[in-house]
């Protein structure tokens, strides 16, 4: 298709999940439901690269405001507060002559935790199965107590990604079949 047809399909397609797939709840499993939030993602990578970026970021903050005065999904403002940030970040990096420490470090722990996000997506269930077990064994009934649970799960679960993308997926990786 090209670099530009792919975006605008992209561009398109989400859109359309946006404002139709993603508002019947018997479609969330079908990919069409999901692609509203995949494509914002993408979206989101472009405009970090893109020339005029700032005037992208802001027709991507209004398609999501649109979006959601359509209809009100919390899962889509979560995307959409996400990708805005993430956009945002890469192009005020790129477009910064000097680059702080900050930025720098923001920049490269996103790059390594986005590296890990399949792993993650492997085996975050998992994770969280044992931290409610745990949890349940324990009886841990206060709020603080949930919090600390769902605070150690999250970086368990942090941890456990990138440890399998580092010392499983990498060495996979590098396997020709």
């Amino acid at each position: 298709l090209g670099a530009q047809r792919a975006r605008l399909l992209v561009a398109a397609v989400a859109l359309t999940s946006l404002f139709y797939f993603n508002l019947h709840a018997d479609g969330d499993n079908w990919a069409l439901y999901f692609f509203g939030a995949y494509g914002l993602g993408a979206i989101a990578w472009w405009v970090g690269h893109a020339p005029k970026a700032g005037r992208w970021v802001m027709m991507v903050a209004v398609t999501l405001a649109a979006a959601l005065a359509w209809e009100y999904r919390t899962r889509i403002l979560l995307a959409g507060l996400v990708a805005l940030a993430l956009a945002w970040m890469q192009w005020n990096n790129q477009r910064s002559a000097q680059k702080t420490k900050l930025s720098q470090w923001s920049i490269q722990g996103l790059g390594l935790l986005s590296q890990a996000s399949y792993a993650l997506f492997l085996l975050h269930f998992s994770v969280l199965l044992l931290a409610n077990a745990w949890f349940a064994h324990t009886g841990h009934s206060t709020s603080v107590g949930v919090w600390q649970v769902i605070g150690l799960s999250w970086v368990l679960c942090q941890f456990a990604a990138l440890a399998f993308e580092r010392w499983v997926e990498r060495p996979l990786a590098r396997l020709r079949f």
